[in-house]
């Protein structure tokens, strides 16, 4: 659980705590994000505020709603009444990210989340299906017909981060998801991994190859470790798929991994960080809610004071969002759930029994 925005006896949250040696240094974090069609949400809205966003997105119809605050996930956000996180400062480029700079083929398809460099996918995609909700039933959908059909192709600028990022900038927190391309953009990244100029990546990976030339998760673990990157996480809640045209209901059994996301950090055991560069790591991390291991950075990067360091502590260990009445609350209204979930599931088998 991130406890970023977590209030201290010390009157200021925890992310307020950790950041003001960055902020008194004049540094606003700087995020990277390449693949950036619906915006940047994946960090607290405190973390947001303090840092520059930069972002990459190649195909023209969703680059047009992401610098007028028009994406899907923008529109999801304001239907729901969630926070929209608001940047220090934003700014987007219609350029891919790749391996050299050079002019390639952005194949835009049926949906605006699958477009890639990467080319079209193997028929093989033509047998893999997600299940979707439509109205009150649930039909199974080729991958391919929603998701990787080509429509259009698109000659397109490309550039490696390399190129558009100098020696003596840092980037606190990289996302890449670029359909089947990671690799090609870590690629083009080598200077900046090998000045350790990149201290937190967030990278989507596939778990089977499904372009001609296409790296996977083990590709992408090989490289970054070579390169001092530690993973630390894997996301594996994507959605799951079936394979052919078998029909048995979800709960009888296990679907197989289709694509997830990878947390790397800068090993700082086999990297030689500032006092600085750990701090700003340590703030990556918290806003991400790896608490523990943040907490050791900040110790290590000796910017904060001792009392700040303990109310720190403190907090993490405390739990105010729950009382011990009210965690026994939530457990009674799960019992409702949980007993629906076997119930339906023992329906399911009696069913294939008959």
């Amino acid at each position: 659980m991130a406890v970023f925005g977590r209030n201290t006896s010390l009157g200021k949250t925890i992310g307020e705590l950790a950041a003001r040696p960055i902020l008194e240094a004049n540094v606003s974090p700087l995020i990277v994000d390449v693949g950036a069609r619906n915006g940047m949400f994946l960090l607290p809205c405190a973390y947001s505020a303090m840092a520059t966003l930069v972002g990459f997105e190649p195909n023209p119809d969703e680059y047009r709603k992401l610098a007028k605050g028009e994406t899907d996930m923008h529109f999801w956000a304001t239907q729901n009444d969630l926070d929209i996180p608001k940047f220090r400062e934003e700014r987007y480029f219609d350029c891919a990210v790749w391996d050299r700079e050079c002019s390639q083929t952005l194949y835009i398809t049926q949906g605006p989340g699958a477009c890639t460099l990467m080319g079209p996918t193997l028929p093989l995609m033509k047998n893999t299906y997600f299940l979707y909700p439509w109205g009150d039933h649930r039909r199974r959908q080729s991958v391919y017909d929603v998701h990787t059909r080509v429509v259009e192709e698109r000659e397109i600028r490309c550039k490696p981060l390399d190129a558009l990022f100098g020696a003596d900038e840092k980037i606190d927190f990289l996302k890449v998801d670029v359909e089947g391309g990671e690799l090609k953009v870590f690629n083009g990244a080598q200077a900046l991994l090998e000045r350790g100029q990149i201290l937190f990546i967030q990278a989507e990976f596939q778990a089977f190859p499904y372009y001609q030339d296409h790296a996977v998760f083990g590709d992408q673990h090989a490289f970054l470790a070579k390169h001092g990157m530690r993973l630390i996480d894997l996301n594996l809640e994507h959605s799951r798929y079936r394979r052919g045209d078998a029909d048995i209901p979800d709960d009888c059994g296990r679907l197989p991994l289709f694509s997830g996301d990878a947390w790397f950090m800068i090993d700082p055991d086999r990297n030689d960080l500032s006092p600085l560069d750990r701090q700003r790591l340590a703030l990556v991390l918290l806003a991400f809610g790896f608490n523990s291991l943040a907490l050791s950075l900040l110790i290590e990067a000796g910017l904060l004071a001792e009392v700040e360091l303990t109310a720190i502590c403190k907090a993490m260990a405390s739990s105010p969002d729950k009382t011990r009445k009210r965690r026994l609350l939530d457990a009674w209204n799960r019992i409702p759930v949980a007993a629906y979930e076997v119930f339906t599931k023992l329906i399911s088998r009696l069913r294939l029994r008959a």
